[in-house]
């Protein structure tokens, strides 16, 4: 009552345009379904690099922001640092050691004051380079949830 698989094949195989034109169909098939399935696999990444893209030109906004704000108030510190230390530098010459100790002091924050802008630099160089991998397709993004979490923080 079975069918024997040897037989059935050699029947097939007997006429040969049949079995070329039945294998040409299952290659064809085959071809048209894996080439829909990847341009449906495209359309899903296209659509997350562009949240990713969208995301990230967002957050570069924010950082200019910031920047921005940052920068008058350094400008303002550094000229009221600057103006302190000429006053006493002038005092100093006719102060004891101790007014010499203060403006060591205020020195070392004139030191900080310019460490401070100097990483306000590279974070600005840091948003240019954000603002530039935004312009580029083959540079991986920040993904949206890691972005998502942070601004709830």
């Amino acid at each position: 009552m079975g069918i024997d698989p040897h037989k059935a094949w050699e029947l097939f195989t007997i006429d040969p345009p049949d079995f070329l034109a039945m294998f040409a169909l299952v290659i064809t098939a085959v071809a048209i379904f894996v080439w829909w399935y990847r341009g449906h696999l495209v359309k899903e990444r296209i659509a997350t690099n562009e949240q990713r893209v969208a995301l990230a030109r967002e957050e570069q906004a924010a950082v200019t922001k910031q920047i921005e704000v940052l920068k008058p108030q350094l400008e303002e510190a550094r000229s009221q640092l600057a103006k302190a230390t000429k006053a006493l530098v002038e005092k100093e010459k006719s102060k004891s050691a101790v007014v010499s100790n203060a403006i060591a002091q205020l020195k070392e924050a004139q030191s900080n004051s310019t460490l401070a802008s100097t990483t306000v630099g590279m974070l600005s160089e840091a948003n240019n380079a954000l603002g530039a991998t935004l312009t580029r397709s083959d540079t991986p993004l920040v993904l949206k949830e890691s972005a998502k979490s942070k601004q709830k923080d």
